[in-house]
Parts: C-alpha cells; structure tokens; sequence
C-alpha cells in the first residue's frame, strides 16, 4: 500500500452520485469529472453530499474509466474518510496488534473467509470467530445503524445466527467514520422503511437450466412489467409509486400535488396543520422522525416522495426549516417586511430566502448573514440562531431604513 504522504491528492466540489452507485460527479478546477466511489452502497444513504469539499486520491491503474477516487470529505477542520474498504483494514491491523482483548486468541486471521453461503470480513481461526465490520456516517455527534433497509443485511444476519447455532462465536464491531460522533445507536424502527407497506418483488430465473441460455431484459420491458403492476395495483385498490419521475415531464396528478401543498404552506403554522390540511384534499403525508423523506399518497393512491417534487421548497429539509419558523406566521411576516410597490413574497420566496440565511449562517458567512437577516424581528432572528451554525451575531436589532441599517452595520452612510 502507498504511504498517504506520498500521495498527490487533489480537492473538489461534490456535484452528485450517478446511477452507477460506484461513480459520482465532482467539479474539479472547475470542470465537473466522474470519479469513483470505493462503496459497496450510496452515500446518500448516510450523508448529503452536495456542494461539500472533497479529496480525491488519483488512480494509478491503466485503461480505468476514471481518474480519480473519493477519498475523503471536508468536515469542520479535518477530514471524515470515506473509503469504506479502509475499515476493514484497520480493524485488522488493531487485532493483529492485540487490540479487542475480548476476543481471545488470535494467532490465525483470514480476512473475506466464506464459510458455506456467509463470507466473513475477518475470521479467527484459533477461537471459529467471525468478524462483521460495519461502517457508520453522519455529520453529528450521534449516528445511528443501519440507515436504510436492506435484504442482503437480513440474509447476513441470517446466515450469523444458523452459524452461532453450529458453535461459531461472532463480533459485530461498528465504526464510526467521523472521529466527532460520539454515540452510535442501533436503529430499532428500521424495518418500517421497507415493510410497513404491501410490496411486490418481481423474480425470475434468468437462466435456463436446460440449456444454460440467459434471459436478456430491455429497460423498455422492465418499464412494461412495472406498468403492468401498478395497474393491478390500481385495479384492487393499492397505492403505488409513479415508473419513471422525470423532471422535465411532470403529470398533471404530480403538478396538484405542489400546488396542494403550497396551499398548505401558505395556511398552515405547524407540520400537524400542514398534514391535517392535506387530508381535507384526499392526501395522505407520511412525515415521521424516522424517515429520510416525506411521503405522500394521493387521493389515485399513487405514492411520490418529495425529492420526486423537484421543488427545493418542497424538500423534507425546506419544509422543516419553514414550519420551524412558524410556517404562515413567518410568511406573513415576509409580506408585512415587503416595501410599498414591491411584489408580495409567495411561499417559494420565503423559503428560497431561509435557506439562504441558513446557508450563510452554516457557512460562516457574517455580512450575507446580517444583511439578509435585515427585516427579521429579534424572535426570528432568535429562532434561526437556535439552528446552530457559525455566525458571530453581532447586530441583534431589525430597523425598517436600509440606509439606517447599512449605517450602523457597516460604520458609515449610503446617503450622498
């Protein structure tokens, strides 16, 4: 292995992860490159990547499709690291230096060991211990495990207990990945991200075990068997999830939806208000703690999340950061800042407008802090600070004159 020191490293912006869950796109010196991920699952799964500074180790292995490898990404001073293969590494190298004294002797280790249809991230031969080493991401101090429903984890788990039952002994260590967490909790509810609903599994043998031929499937006959089952579902009365989102097509049932529930942010103080509103309209929210998205049905039980929304203010985020203002309270107050002539703020603006204090506010950025901040009262100024972030608050007044205000923030007068 390299020595990291002797490594050219090189930063970027993180644009998005691609359909490949291996590849995302990382604006480097301005251009935007595909680099790969050193990830067996999403990122998007533990952590928002987006617009965040990240390291890249170049990749010296010829007639590769990229250049680069997310290495690492920025967090507060240092680094969170973000190759996951490394975990496992040194995990093992802590056994081998006696570390986890728990686990006895360890003379023999072997590492990605199979034992009938379970392949174990380290095994030790002198105890029949099986190692599973599980990696953790979260930009807070608390972080929980898993994140995200998945079946192969089930069938892992599994195969762990048939083989406890056969006399093995097992150590399932979880590694945090930010040196700054200081508690990982099991996540209990984590079944209700997949299994809360009536679902369907379309499976097929792909191959023919006369002839060993394979079935080949297009992605137009994926789409035709998709459509297929939502029409059944739809014939016995079963919600179902939109085949395809595209944000350049968007269907007229999509389109009510938005217009719903803007109608809602524009009505409504709370997230209590805004869910009891939309069931007036036939719609169904699933907003819960636990939940990485929201998800709404519709009175034609189609299923959609708000990232399918493409709307920024109609991100789970956006909305929480709204009601947590005061939700119409705080768009009223927009209304009542606006000057004579001016056009009256809709919803759209005032949440545009949060976010962005939010952002300055995360970023440290004191003057587009205090000057976007101008008109709010000392309450919602209060209220913003509460969120946390790195502003030095200074200036805890709200004036109406602008030239006042330019005057007293930056020391000396706009007025010829």
């Amino acid at each position: 292995m390299a020595d990291p020191k002797s490594i050219d490293y090189v930063y970027g912006t993180f644009q998005a992860e691609i359909k490949n869950r291996f590849l995302c796109s990382v604006n480097i010196g301005g251009k935007d490159a595909v680099c790969y991920i050193p990830s067996s699952c999403r990122l998007s799964n533990f952590i928002d990547m987006t617009g965040r500074t990240v390291l890249l180790r170049p990749i010296e292995t010829p007639n590769t499709r990229t250049a680069y490898a997310v290495y690492a990404v920025k967090y507060r001073k240092g680094f969170i690291l973000l190759n996951l293969a490394q975990t496992n590494r040194v995990i093992e190298a802590q056994i081998r230096r006696r570390y986890f004294s728990f686990l006895g002797v360890r003379k023999k280790i072997s590492h990605e060991y199979k034992i009938g249809n379970y392949k174990a991230d380290l095994f030790i031969h002198d105890t029949n211990t099986l190692i599973e080493i599980k990696s953790t991401l979260s930009f807070s101090k608390k972080s929980t495990f898993p994140t995200v429903y998945s079946e192969r984890a089930v069938k892992q788990l599994t195969e762990i207990s048939r083989l406890l039952d056969e006399g093995y002994r097992a150590c399932y260590i979880l590694v945090s990945l930010n040196p700054s967490v200081k508690e990982i909790t099991i996540n209990s509810e984590i079944e209700d991200m997949n299994t809360a609903h009536i679902h369907n599994h379309i499976i097929m043998n792909s191959v023919n075990f006369e002839n060993g031929q394979k079935f080949h499937q297009s992605a137009r006959e994926m789409q035709q068997a998709k459509e297929y089952s939502n029409q059944l579902c739809r014939e016995y009365g079963l919600s179902f999830t939109e085949s395809k989102a595209d944000p350049f097509r968007i269907p007229a049932w999509k389109k009510r939806l938005c217009r719903t529930i803007k109608e809602a942010m524009e009505n409504c103080a709370t997230r209590e208000e805004f869910i009891a509103f939309m069931a007036e309209y036939g719609y169904k929210v699933r907003w819960e703690s636990n939940q990485k998205y929201i998800t709404y049905t519709t009175p034609e039980n189609v299923r959609c999340r708000d990232n399918k929304l493409f709307d920024q203010t109609l991100l789970r985020s956006s909305m929480e950061a709204y009601f947590d203002m005061g939700g119409c309270e705080y768009l009223e107050s927009r209304i009542d800042a606006t000057e004579y002539g001016e056009l009256l703020p809709t919803v759209d603006d005032a949440v545009c407008g949060l976010i962005s204090i939010l952002d300055a506010m995360n970023t440290g950025d004191n003057d587009r802090f205090h000057l976007e901040t101008l008109h709010h009262s000392k309450q919602e100024i209060r209220r913003i600070l509460e969120r946390g972030g790195k502003i030095d608050r200074t200036v805890e007044y709200a004036v109406d004159d602008e030239d006042e205000e330019y005057e007293q923030y930056h020391g000396f007068s706009m007025r010829m």
